[in-house]
């Protein structure tokens, strides 16, 4: 995550998930309007597992100026390598929530053993667990190991979290019933909310349907499950079909409401001061030129070059923005803090562009949710120009032309315009390759001798950019072991002795080089250009469960390309499976060329990606098809005129 929160759409375990609270721990019983499940230990599933689920109860009371989700869960231990489970660490932040620790028993036989009544305490650290990845999210830690644990002994925990989160103004979103995880023997979800609240519900197919009951003043709905199992996901399914059991509720009416929440907070951030260093970084851009493109650009890079990236999660729930002259006097911000600045260096130049709000991971299915804040993590700028549209990402390294800015596979995002809905980001299939992979092997001094080898990696677009960011600060040696290795992923049959790498700052390519020496290998009299197949070993078989039916996936966008030559020593060489190959199936084009002219052999393959998702019904013959084209395998035959050295 980036900054914006996911939390809503996370399960409320506090064993198996971050919670959050205030700076201190609190203690004490549960609310009242907790009420108590009885446990019944005889439905308890058998299984020899490390450790067995015996209770998970989720309760959740929503108001307007707060929401509470009660845990309580119990779970046996049953092997030593189970042990680990007993540790419970729960993180949390200061600024929206409480937390409140009711309980932490140990079950032994008839003997209960309260771990808080005997003195133990949660020992709370200051840490922050995410520095690697540049987020600073303010979380503190408690942690405590249950002494004395033992195998067959069963953990009870239960602990009420209380979240209360200005940014929303009086809205409530919330997610349970997320039981995806072992078997769970018990299973039972509660929840209430005002009866004037315009509460939405939405629970997939996997859960019983809730029956909402009024009692007093307020709604109430209850869900139970016994010897909930984990579901069985669709293979290679897209995400949507992967999110499990959940059971979403959300008082926003529309997505036009979320986005009408949320766009005052970076339209009051996206703002210049009338004078001082930013109105000088806006004249200098603004004197570069008059196309508002190369203006667009120039804003973009100062935003991803002088700004560095810093996650922060903090305060207002880690959803306002800070304002654009703070982050550039911070010299570091977020995706939020560099999206309201470049914000308002374009709108300072003229230039069209809003806030996009998107979940940077899993986007995919988002337009069958209920309106939710917490289904975004990520935000980026949506700029028009010359009618064409951008998408510009603060956070991204150096896009010093955004013409070659590739459309994220966000797939859906939510400006923050008026009369807001849903908007797709999807690319189109790629024009050209993403990857070209070049050789030139002379084995024009015999075809069994050892030959000379040229090769090269031609990367565009992202990947090209990461590689040459990761080797910027290498040193040649290690450029060297690194290039070496990225061409042995490929040719693992040269012995390289050079190796070069290329910037082509035009087109924004990246080329690895590498020469060395290769042994064609001949098998029966054949040699099969490594590499050079068309299709795979496909298979799209899918365990019972749901969703069976379910889209199957496709790596998209994307856009490969083989080529081999090889110097021949002498004519009369000979192709098997060398006809042409064209072929468009599982949502992908398959094409292969090959060819002998005299002593020149030569073979190019291209794999392109069509659409993200390809129809289940189509699987089977699919399956067949990409086998088939995998099996037929071209060959180069031996003349006889050149004896194999091993005949």
């Amino acid at each position: 995550m980036k900054t914006l929160r996911f939390a809503a759409l996370a399960s409320i375990s506090l064993l198996a998930h971050p919670a959050f609270a205030a700076d201190k721990l609190l203690y004490g019983p549960p609310a009242d309007w907790v009420k108590p499940i009885p446990v019944r230990p005889d439905i308890a599933p058998p299984g020899d597992v490390p450790v067995r689920p015996l209770l998970q109860d989720q309760q959740v009371r929503l108001d307007r100026t707060a929401q509470y989700r009660f845990l309580r869960s119990m779970m046996k231990i049953q092997t030593a390598q189970g042990l680990s489970a007993g540790t419970i660490n729960i993180s949390w932040k200061p600024d929206t929530d409480d937390l409140t620790i009711h309980k932490l028993l140990i079950h032994r036989g008839d003997q209960v053993i309260d771990v808080l009544a005997k003195g133990q305490t949660f020992t709370v650290l200051r840490r922050e667990t995410n520095l690697e990845r540049a987020a600073l999210d303010g979380n503190l830690t408690a942690t405590i190991q249950p002494e004395g644990l033992q195998v067959g002994d069963v953990i009870e925990f239960s602990g009420t979290l209380k979240r209360s989160d200005p940014v929303l103004k009086g809205h409530v979103e919330q997610a349970g019933a997320t039981w995806n995880g072992a078997t769970i023997a018990q299973a039972s979800f509660r929840a209430s909310w005002p009866a004037d609240l315009p509460l939405r519900l939405r629970q997939t197919e996997d859960l019983p349907v809730p029956k909402p009951e009024k009692a007093g003043d307020r709604m109430t709905l209850a869900i139970q499950m016994d010897g909930a199992k984990p579901l069985i996901r669709p293979a290679k399914a897209p995400p949507r079909f992967q999110r499990g059991r959940i059971l979403e509720m959300s008082d926003f009416a529309a997505w036009s409401d979320v986005a009408d929440l949320m766009r005052p907070y970076f339209d009051k951030t996206a703002q210049l001061p009338a004078t001082g260093p930013l109105q000088d970084e806006l004249k200098r851009i603004a004197t570069l030129s008059p196309d508002p493109k190369l203006r667009a650009e120039a804003a973009l890079v100062l935003v991803q070059t002088k700004v560095r990236y810093l996650a922060l999660s903090m305060n207002d729930g880690g959803l306002v923005p800070a304002a654009a002259e703070l982050t550039w006097s911070r010299r570091f911000g977020d995706c939020k803090g560099k999206t309201v600045l470049l914000l308002a260096l374009l709108h300072a130049l003229g230039i069209e562009a809003e806030a996009v709000l998107v979940n940077s991971p899993t986007g995919d299915g988002i337009d069958a949710m209920l309106p939710m804040v917490g289904a975004f993590d990520h935000v980026l700028v949506r700029a028009h120009i010359a009618g064409k549209t951008y998408w510009l990402d603060g956070t991204r390294p150096a896009d010093t032309d955004i013409d070659r800015l590739e459309v994220p596979t966000f797939v859906w995002g939510l400006p923050l315009i008026e009369k807001s809905a849903l908007v797709r980001i999807m690319p189109e299939p790629l024009k050209e390759p993403s990857v070209i992979a070049r050789s030139r092997i002379d084995a024009s001094a015999g075809a069994f001798a050892p030959a000379p080898f040229h090769g090269e990696i031609i990367l565009r677009g992202d990947n090209a950019l990461k590689i040459r960011l990761g080797l910027a600060n290498a040193s040649a040696e290690q450029k060297d072991q690194a290039i070496r290795k990225l061409m042995m992923q490929r040719y693992d049959f040269v012995q390289f002795k050079t190796t070069a790498m290329k910037w082509d700052d035009r087109t924004g390519s990246l080329t690895l080089g590498g020469d060395g020496m290769a042994t064609l290998e001949w098998t029966e009299r054949r040699y099969s250009p490594d590499g050079m197949d068309v299709g795979n070993r496909a298979d799209f078989t899918r365990e019972p469960g749901p969703h069976q039916d379910a889209p199957f996936t496709v790596g998209y966008p994307a856009y490969f390309q083989a080529e081999e030559e090889v110097l021949l020593p002498a004519t009369g060489f000979t192709l098997v499976n060398g006809e042409a190959v064209d072929k468009t199936v599982a949502g992908a084009a398959y094409t292969r060329r090959a060819s002998v002219d005299g002593k020149l052999f030569k073979v190019m393959t291209t794999q392109r990606s069509l659409a993200s998702e390809f129809p289940a019904a189509d699987a089977p013959a699919a399956q067949a098809t990409l086998r088939a084209l995998f099996a037929r395998k071209v060959h180069l035959v031996l003349p006889e005129s050149i004896k194999d050295p091993a005949e």
